[in-house]
């Protein structure tokens, strides 16, 4: 099951893609109504959107995780295989970076996800079989190591090849690669990163 995830982060306007499943978190309510998309199911504290909408569920303000966190296990609860992130991103950077983690919690969970703005999409990576990914020609594609070593099998699609290619946290080496056809993929033998492709 395919599940959209709408947060409360920065507006934009982006293609929303095909889901199953609707869960607005808190702000994410507005911007739903505003696509003119009715939700599936609603939660959250309610402070970002100022009240709470019908058949919300309501949490409050003093908890221990992010309403986007409460939307992610709800998709879970739900049987969620596969979670879009939309309005993750712009706003305070202590909620974009909590955002961007949620990944890791879903690949935890055995969950692919991925957060979709207009410029950028977001995903994370681990040891496991050759990821596959979409872009376009040219554009750039960054790999942020998360671990303090990562080891690359392989790579194809990309202007810089991977192939053996060691780095790790706070390098700057896999930064701006440059896609050369409309898929790419990664092997990693060892390590976890974020995989992120611009335009």
């Amino acid at each position: 099951m395919k599940i959209a995830i709408f947060s409360g982060g920065e507006f934009t306007a982006v293609k929303i893609l095909p889901y199953d499943k609707l869960i607005c978190a808190d702000k994410g309510y507005l911007y739903a109504k505003n696509l003119g998309i009715n939700p599936d199911y609603i939660v959250g504290d309610f402070d970002s959107l100022g009240f709470i909408p019908q058949d919300a569920e309501v949490f409050p303000c003093e908890k221990d995780c992010s309403d986007t966190e409460l939307a992610t296990k709800k998709a879970i609860s739900l049987g969620a295989t596969e979670i879009d992130y939309y309005f993750c991103l712009g706003g305070r950077l202590d909620h974009q970076l909590f955002n961007i983690n949620l990944l890791k919690f879903c690949k935890n969970n055995g969950i692919s996800a991925k957060i979709i703005d207009n410029s950028q999409t977001i995903y994370y990576v681990s040891e496991d079989k050759n990821t596959e990914f979409a872009g376009k020609v040219n554009c750039f594609i960054s790999i942020v190591p998360t671990t303090e070593k990562i080891v690359f099998n392989s790579s194809r699609g990309l202007k810089y090849p991977l192939d053996r290619l060691e780095t790790g946290i706070g390098a700057t080496l896999t930064l701006s690669n440059v896609l050369v056809s409309d898929k790419f993929s990664i092997k990693i033998d060892k390590g976890e990163a974020l995989v992120i492709v611009n335009g």
